[in-house]
C-alpha cells in the first residue's frame, strides 16, 4: 500500500511539474512554486485526497508527506548531477596553485570534498533554496559571459578584481575561480546541530557572527583549500556595509546572486523594451547604497547588460 501511495504521489508531482508556469523553472524554482501551491491550497488538497483516485486509505497529512518526499527526491535527482557535472567539467581547481604560489593543492581531493559539501547543502531544504539563483547563473553561463566583457573593457570591475584584489590570473582562470567560490556561497544557510543560520539571523551583528563562524566551519569541511576562498564565498552573502574589508570577487558574486534571486524565466523581452537585466541593474544603481551593492560594479554591469544575455 505504501508503494502504491508513493507512486500516486510521484504521479501527482509529475502533473504539477508539467504545468506551464512550473515547467520553465529550474528544479529548485519549481520546488518553491509547488511548496507555495500546497501551502496556499492545503485545505482543498486535503479534501480532494480523500477521493478514490488519490489517497483514500491514509490521512491527508500523510498524503502531503508522501508528496513532499517525492518532490524532494525529484529535485535532488536533477540538481545533484547538474552541480556534480559543473565541478567535474567547468572548474579547474589547479588555478589555486597560481593564486597561492606558496602552496600545492590536491586537485582531485578538493574536487571530491566539493561534491560532498555541495550535496550536503542541497539535502538541506533551507540551504537548497539558496541554490536557485546559483543554478540560473550556471545555466545561463552568466559568469562566463559577463566576465569576458569585463576583461575586454578593462575598466572599473576589472581593475578591482585583478589589480586591487591582486589576483593576477587569466580570464578563463578567473571564470573558474568565481564558479569555485559561487558553489560555496550557500554554506552559512546550512543547519548544523545547535547552530543558527543566515536564514534565522536577527540583525546585522548576528549576520556577521554567523558568517564568521561559517568561514571557520567551511575550512574544516574542505581543509585542502585556503581560508581565503572560504571567506570570499561566505562574504558573498553580505552587503557592502556589513564588511569592514571586502574583495571585488565577493562583491561581484553578491550582486549576481541578488540579480538572479529576482530572475523570472517566464519574463520575455518585448520588442523595443529594455532587457530584464538592463532594467534590474538600472534599479540597482539607484538603490546600491541601501542594498549594499558596490556602485562601480553595478554601474558597469548596467552598461554591458544587453550584451550579457
Amino acid at each position: 500500500m505504501i508503494d502504491t501511495n508513493l507512486e500516486k504521489a510521484e504521479k501527482f508531482i509529475d502533473h504539477l511539474l508539467e504545468l506551464p508556469n512550473i515547467r520553465i523553472e529550474s528544479p529548485i524554482g519549481a520546488e518553491s512554486q509547488i511548496l507555495l501551491f500546497i501551502k496556499n491550497n492545503r485545505s482543498k488538497l486535503e479534501a480532494s485526497f480523500k477521493n478514490p483516485e488519490f489517497f483514500p486509505s491514509i490521512p491527508p497529512e500523510q498524503a502531503i508527506a508522501f508528496i513532499l518526499q517525492s518532490l524532494q527526491k525529484r529535485v535532488l535527482e536533477s540538481c545533484i548531477p547538474f552541480f556534480t557535472k559543473i565541478i567535474d567539467s567547468q572548474i579547474d581547481f589547479s588555478i589555486l596553485d597560481k593564486i597561492h604560489k606558496n602552496r600545492t593543492f590536491n586537485v582531485e581531493a578538493i574536487k571530491q570534498s566539493y561534491k560532498k559539501v555541495v550535496e550536503e547543502m542541497l539535502q538541506d531544504s533551507v540551504c537548497r533554496v539558496q541554490f536557485k539563483p546559483i543554478y540560473y547563473i550556471f545555466e545561463k553561463k552568466y559568469i562566463d559571459r559577463s566576465l569576458t566583457l569585463i576583461f575586454e573593457r578593462k575598466a572599473f570591475t576589472y581593475n578591482e578584481l585583478v589589480r586591487v584584489q591582486k589576483c593576477f590570473i587569466e580570464l578563463q582562470d578567473y571564470i573558474s575561480y568565481l564558479k569555485m567560490l559561487l558553489l560555496l556561497t550557500p554554506y552559512p544557510y546550512l543547519q548544523k546541530v545547535g547552530s543558527k543560520t543566515l536564514a534565522s539571523a536577527n540583525g546585522k551583528d548576528e549576520m556577521q557572527r554567523i558568517c564568521k563562524l561559517a568561514t571557520g566551519s567551511l575550512i574544516k569541511e574542505i581543509p585542502l583549500i585556503d581560508i581565503t576562498e572560504c571567506k570570499l564565498a561566505v562574504d558573498s552573502n553580505l552587503p557592502d556595509y556589513l564588511l569592514e574589508n571586502w574583495e571585488a570577487s565577493s562583491r561581484f558574486l553578491f550582486i549576481l546572486i541578488s540579480r538572479f534571486v529576482d530572475y523570472e524565466p517566464a519574463n520575455k523581452k518585448e520588442k523595443g523594451a529594455e532587457s530584464a537585466d538592463k532594467s534590474w541593474y538600472g534599479v540597482a544603481r539607484k538603490v546600491a547604497e541601501n542594498y549594499g551593492y558596490n556602485k562601480g560594479i553595478v554601474d558597469e554591469l548596467y552598461l554591458i547588460a544587453n550584451e550579457i544575455l
